[in-house]
């Protein structure tokens, strides 16, 4: 029987910057995940630990960006979000009142520009009915609080599947992405992480984790990125064996 062969969790190590973030700057709507603090912080979503990773994944804290030295059209941000409270100072206080309207959170131009209801250099990033748009709306509509007390950093990430191997008639196979933190607890940031393929011919990888196998056979490597880390799964996709044994006559 055909499978999808996945080895046991892989473990990461620190990534430096990638050109890759500008290819999830039309991201769709995606399945959504707990907020970060369970049940009982999910109505008040977390600065760091759910809004800034929404300006990484849709590349909006990336060199060819907001997170260049000098920003883009009047707005900056740090590249990949490596100084949180600098960013939430420039979101919340610069231009008060418009980039984040706490009163009617939907008219914030930082919800405005990323789903296109205003003119945008990045265009539309993602839909109003997404899991980025209301986790963006439920902050800003909270007074858009910055965190308060130690918030638990990223110190690793973790993979469903180390390795996938395809065979006969499997052709896809969904990998997930767990962020370890700080505090011990480990957190599913599918939705939030970046993905890449080596070589696309082989094995694709979609903005959902989805892997899928390319048009010819031979081994590839697919990658992961959340925070300042990156992943990779090794996928083998095997030639369809069309072997027939011979039935010669008695």
């Amino acid at each position: 029987a055909a499978n999808a062969v996945a080895a046991g969790p892989a473990s990461a190590s620190p990534m430096a910057a990638s050109p890759m973030a500008a290819s999830v700057a039309a991201a769709g709507p995606m399945v959504g995940v707990p907020m970060a603090g369970g049940a009982a912080a999910a109505s008040v979503p977390s600065f760091r630990l759910d809004v800034m990773p929404i300006f990484f994944r849709a590349g909006c804290n990336a060199g060819t960006c907001h997170g260049a030295a000098k920003g883009k059209d009047g707005f900056m941000l740090s590249l990949f979000g490596y100084d949180p409270a600098g960013d939430y100072h420039r979101i919340v206080n610069d231009i008060a009142g418009r980039r984040v309207n706490v009163a009617v959170p939907e008219r914030s131009l930082l919800l405005r520009k990323a789903i296109g209801k205003v003119p945008h250099t990045g265009g539309e990033l993602f839909k109003a009915e997404s899991v980025y748009y209301r986790t963006l709306r439920d902050w800003i509509a909270a007074g858009a609080p910055d965190d308060v007390g130690n918030v638990p950093d990223t110190t690793g990430l973790e993979l469903s599947s180390e390795s996938l191997v395809f065979e006969g008639r499997k052709t896809e196979s969904q990998v997930r992405v767990f962020a370890h933190q700080s505090d011990g607890s480990k957190r599913d940031v599918t939705h939030l992480a970046m993905f890449h393929s080596n070589n696309p011919s082989i094995a694709a990888i979609d903005q959902n984790g989805r892997v899928s196998v390319g048009v010819a056979a031979g081994d590839t490597h697919v990658f992961a990125r959340y925070s300042r880390f990156a992943i990779a799964a090794s996928v083998i996709v095997l030639k369809p064996d069309n072997f027939v044994w011979p039935n010669p006559a008695a």
